[in-house]
């Protein structure tokens, strides 16, 4: 089957010119049969370009080198890109734009999300007031007290370092729980006062008082064992934080004091 249709023909006989010559191929036409596959259309004799019939295998592939490959960053328009033609999990952190925020971790925050679901806003919460010691922690546990004890301090600065940590800031109140027993017999009167304050002056302080009141009976000993539960100022010192307590008694015999550190409020 022929190709090409010339734009000129002889027969036996006929005069050969320059332009019956030219006419052969100037006025030629391809045949239909001169195209294969669906790339190319022939109209009026004229190749064209099929719509849609440049496929992947007419364009330049490479699988390593990307300088050779037939489609650039140009060829491709603005939001042209879809969903569906994103491989799952193609985009990485390093493709996305930075939103501002601090990478790190945070507690109980409050979180700012953008209509496209992207965290555009993180502010940690404010720490929480209160700080327990995970083990209740005993600073004085003294047995048979058989005379007053003037203002001694506690240093508690390894503690509030810790609160401090949690916290976010340093505390300024202690939280304790103190003991006093006192044994007396029916008869008698007796108390043991302790006292924990801020400083030796105790301006602020927490106090528990053990005391029996005597009376007119005759059936053995008494005993006054109350516990409380103090909140106490302290000077908000990280570093250098201490407690000062001291006991007053009078009467009595058995005498206990007991200072245990629950933990620490702003």
């Amino acid at each position: 089957m022929a190709k090409i249709t010339t734009g000129q023909s002889f027969n036996s006989g006929d005069q050969v010119t320059s332009t019956k010559l030219n006419n052969i191929i100037g006025t030629a036409s391809l045949d239909s049969g001169s195209v294969t596959g669906t790339t190319l259309n022939l109209t009026n004799g004229q190749l064209k370009v099929a719509t849609n019939g440049i496929t992947g295998n007419e364009l330049k592939s490479d699988a390593s080198v990307d300088a050779n490959r037939a489609v650039g960053t140009n060829h491709i328009k603005d939001s042209a890109i879809t969903t569906s033609k994103l491989n799952d999990g193609s985009v990485t952190d390093a493709k996305l734009s930075l939103t501002g925020i601090t990478a790190g971790t945070y507690n109980t925050p409050t979180i700012t999300v953008n209509n496209q679901g992207r965290i555009t806003g993180l502010t940690a919460a404010s720490a929480s007031n209160f700080y327990f010691q995970s083990t209740l922690q005993n600073l004085i546990n003294q047995s048979n007290v058989t005379s007053n004890i003037t203002a001694t301090s506690i240093d508690i600065s390894t503690y509030v370092s810790a609160a401090t940590t949690a916290l976010g800031s340093t505390p300024t109140v202690a939280i304790l729980t103190l003991f006093a027993t006192v044994s007396t017999s029916p008869t008698g009167t007796a108390s043991n006062i302790l006292k924990v304050g801020k400083d030796s002056s105790f301006t602020n302080y927490g106090v528990v008082e053990a005391r029996n009141d005597g009376g007119s009976r005759n059936d053995g000993a008494n005993t006054a064992s109350p516990t409380s539960m103090v909140f106490v100022p302290i000077g908000g010192t990280a570093n250098n934080e201490t407690l000062h307590y001291k006991v007053d008694i009078s009467g009595g015999y058995d005498r206990r004091v007991r200072i245990d550190l629950n933990g620490f409020a702003l």
